[in-house]
């Protein structure tokens, strides 16, 4: 009796590995992926899990356990850590700043950790990894000399 009722094989995984890199990805939630597709009607979510990519070589953004990938011609949001350019680089997606705005105000991280403090970021939803971005910012370079 007890085995029926027993979650251990309901247990969804937290990372898969890349059908193409072949690096460790993250699970996210449905959500995330369906906010940053162009048309989020084109696929079938069932009940299938995604994971993000986050390696900046790849073309894969999200991938299902299954092995379906999205790739960035399907995504409406400009992925930050797939760009090449920096300047246009996402590093916050709740308050749109770029690495370029860093570049000019160090003090835009100061202002995202007091917005994340208070609770008002939606990062789950907003990020296409589904994660904090404050881990993204750069040392700034008086950290990297000390």
């Amino acid at each position: 009796m007890q085995e029926c009722c027993n979650n251990s094989s309901n247990t969804i995984p937290k990372f898969s590995k890349c059908p193409v890199s072949y690096n460790k990805c993250s699970l996210v939630p449905n959500s995330c992926v369906r906010f940053h597709l162009k048309n989020p009607n084109a696929i079938d979510f069932k009940d299938l899990n995604y994971y993000f990519c986050s390696d900046h070589e790849c073309k894969v953004v999200y991938f299902s356990e299954e092995g379906e990938v999205i790739g960035k011609p399907e995504i409406k949001t400009c992925i930050g850590v797939k760009e090449k350019n920096n300047k246009k680089r996402i590093l916050c997606y709740c308050f749109s700043i770029s690495y370029q705005d860093y570049e000019e105000d160090s003090k835009v991280k100061e202002y995202v950790v007091n917005k994340t403090k208070s609770k008002q970021c939606n990062c789950i939803l907003l990020n296409p990894s589904s994660k904090c971005c404050l881990r993204d910012f750069p040392m700034p370079k008086s950290e990297i000399n000390e």
